[in-house]
């Protein structure tokens, strides 16, 4: 199997990046996923509010994931076809453990995808924070490069020739532009994501 990820990822990620989807991350994200259920559910009438309370408890404690079996719930995982499947087995386990009424109701009425598209979500927004705060960082750098160079002199180029004189300023106002406009692309498809 070729190994082409090891070539790229550094160029079109980063360590915190790639933190965000790392197995502990994506398991934290559907336990995310599974209180904020339990506890709509809750609200809705749905699942008694106890139940809620116990599976809300259990997931957002910091000692869950030292209860779940990572490497127990990916190997299971090719045989289920998800992550999911295993992930609430044992989700469910570890709910029993501290209330066993309550372990009847977790992922109540939901679906794998359910889940795991909606921590995937959860994981993007976490990116779109991300991105923007380097497009953030990068624009106001290009803004005060910019206006440092409003009137210094330079070569102008169209088809790798020279052209009219024009200024520095004036080329880095159009990457400012550029930043700007991929701020605001990233912005919108970003709440495209939470719909």
């Amino acid at each position: 199997m070729s190994n082409l990820s090891g070539l790229t990822e550094t160029v079109y990620s980063d360590d915190a990046i790639l933190s965000l989807f790392s197995g502990p991350a994506t398991i934290g994200q559907m336990l995310a996923v599974e209180a904020a259920l339990a506890r709509a559910q809750a609200q809705c009438g749905v699942i008694p509010p106890s139940a809620a309370k116990a599976i809300d408890e259990v997931c957002r404690g910091g000692q869950v994931l030292d209860m779940l079996d990572m490497d127990a719930i990916a190997t299971a995982a090719v045989a289920a076809g998800n992550v999911v499947i295993p992930f609430v087995k044992q989700l469910t386990a570890a709910v029993a453990r501290v209330d066993a009424e309550a372990a009847r109701y977790v992922h109540w009425g939901a679906t794998s995808q359910d889940i795991q598209d909606t921590a995937l979500v959860l994981q993007l927004l976490q990116v779109v924070i991300r991105l923007d705060a380097g497009l953030e960082s990068a624009t106001l750098a290009c803004a005060r490069l910019t206006g440092a160079h409003r009137d210094t002199i330079m070569v102008g180029r169209t088809w790798l020739q020279h052209a009219l004189p024009t200024t520095f300023g004036a080329k880095t106002a159009g990457w400012l532009e550029a930043l700007e406009r991929s701020r605001l692309r990233l912005r919108q498809d970003a709440s495209q994501l939470a719909l």
